[in-house]
C-alpha cells in the first residue's frame, strides 16, 4: 500500500510540475511576443504613465532585445520592385509562393522608417505639434502630404483615385524610376535619410499589392487586374527585348523617355487609357523638378500612405491579418496593431482618430 502511495503521489508532483513549467513557458512566450510589446507601448503612451510604469516598460523593452533580437535580427520588411519585372514564360505557371521568393527580398526594416512612421502616428494622435491644423485628425492617401508641401494643384492627380492600390502603383512607379534616374548624393545624409524611406515603403506597399492584396482597404480582385494591367503596359513600352533583357537605369530611361517609335504607337493608341505606368513616368518627371526636396516630399507620402493603409475594422481585412500571423506575420500587421491600441481608425475616405481619455 504504501508503494502504491509514494507511486500515486510521484505521478501527482510530475504532472503538476508539468503544468507549472507549461503555464510559465506560455506566460514566457506571450511576455516576448509583439502583441505584448506592441499593447504595453500603446496604453502607456495613451495614459501617460507615471515613472514606475516607466520603469518597467524599459525593463520589458531589455529583456526583449536581448532575447528577442539576438534570435531574429529585429522586424523584417518584404521588398519588390515593378521595374524588374520580366516575368519569362516559366514563371507564369509557377505558384504564388515560389514566384514570391524569386522576386521578392527581406531585408531588416531601417531606423528611419520606424521613427518617420513613429512620428506620422505621433502627429496625427496629437502628441507631437503639426504645422497643419488639422494633421492630427485626419490624415489620406498622400494628400495631406502635398497640401503641406503646396504640391496640391500640380501633383494631386496622382492620388485621385478611389483605389489605394492604384495610387500605390503610380507613386512606386515614379519612385523607382527616381531611384535610378536621380540618387541622392551619399555625402548628404539628411537626403539619404528620406531616400530610405521612400524606396523601402514604395517596394513595401507594392510587395502588398502583388502578393497580398486581401491586407490593403480595397478588393483584391480589383489589385490584381491593375497589377495585369501594369504588367501589359510596361511591356507595350519597353518592347519585348528591352522587357526581358534591359536592367535598371536603362529601363528607367526608356519608360521616362519613350523612343521616337513608341511615341507613334501611343499615338496610334490614343483610345487606350494611360495606366499607372504612364502616370508614374510622368509623376517621375514633374517631381525631378523639386530638386533637392523630391526625396523629402516621397517619404513623406509613402510614410503617409502606410499609416493609411495599416487601419482596418472589416472583418476581411481582420480574418487576412490573422491568417498572416500564423505564417510569421507582416510589417503592416505591427502597423495594423498599432493603429488598434491608438484609436485610429478608417472610413472609406479618410483616417479618424479617436483619442483615448
Amino acid at each position: 500500500t504504501s508503494f502504491f502511495g509514494i507511486i500515486n503521489l510521484a505521478v501527482t508532483f510530475l504532472l503538476y510540475v508539468n503544468y507549472v513549467y507549461a503555464e510559465e513557458w506560455e506566460l514566457f512566450f506571450f511576455l516576448l511576443s509583439n502583441w505584448f510589446a506592441v499593447s504595453l507601448l500603446c496604453n502607456y503612451v495613451a495614459k501617460r504613465r507615471n515613472s514606475a510604469s516607466r520603469a518597467f516598460l524599459r525593463c520589458v523593452m531589455r529583456v526583449r532585445r536581448c532575447v528577442v533580437s539576438s534570435r531574429s535580427g529585429g522586424g523584417l520588411i518584404k521588398q519588390f520592385s515593378a521595374l524588374n519585372l520580366r516575368w519569362p514564360p516559366l514563371t507564369l505557371s509557377m505558384p504564388t509562393a515560389l514566384m514570391s521568393s524569386l522576386l521578392v527580398s527581406t531585408k531588416p526594416v531601417p531606423i528611419q522608417v520606424k521613427h518617420s512612421i513613429l512620428n506620422s502616428l505621433a502627429v496625427h494622435c496629437g502628441y507631437r505639434p503639426s504645422t497643419s491644423t488639422d494633421a492630427h485628425r485626419v490624415v489620406s492617401n498622400g494628400r495631406c502630404a502635398l497640401a503641406a508641401a503646396g504640391l496640391t494643384d500640380q501633383l494631386s492627380w496622382a492620388c485621385s483615385s478611389d483605389s489605394i492600390a492604384e495610387v500605390i502603383l503610380i507613386w512606386h512607379m515614379a519612385t523607382v524610376l527616381l531611384e535610378r534616374i536621380s540618387p541622392p548624393p551619399p555625402t548628404d545624409r539628411v537626403v539619404v535619410d528620406h531616400f530610405t524611406v521612400a524606396t523601402t515603403l514604395s517596394r513595401y506597399c507594392a510587395y502588398l499589392v502583388v502578393f497580398q492584396p486581401d491586407l490593403l482597404p480595397d478588393y483584391s480582385e480589383n489589385a490584381e487586374d491593375l497589377f495585369q494591367d501594369m504588367k501589359t503596359e510596361l511591356k507595350d513600352m519597353l518592347g519585348c527585348y528591352h522587357y526581358y533583357f534591359s536592367r535598371g537605369r536603362k529601363r528607367a530611361n526608356a519608360i521616362v523617355n519613350p523612343s521616337p517609335a513608341n511615341n507613334n504607337d501611343d499615338d496610334n493608341n490614343n483610345s487606350k487609357k494611360q495606366g499607372s505606368v504612364r502616370k508614374g513616368a510622368e509623376l517621375a518627371t514633374l517631381l525631378l523638378q523639386l530638386q533637392k526636396d523630391m526625396w523629402k516630399l516621397l517619404a513623406e507620402v509613402w510614410t503617409e500612405i502606410v499609416v493609411y493603409v495599416a487601419p482596418a475594422n472589416e472583418v476581411e481585412r481582420v480574418m487576412a491579418h490573422s491568417k498572416v500571423l500564423c505564417q510569421g506575420g507582416e510589417f503592416i500587421t505591427v502597423l495594423w496593431a498599432l493603429t488598434t491600441h491608438t484609436g485610429i481608425t478608417r472610413d472609406r475616405h479618410e483616417i479618424v482618430v479617436e483619442h483615448h481619455p
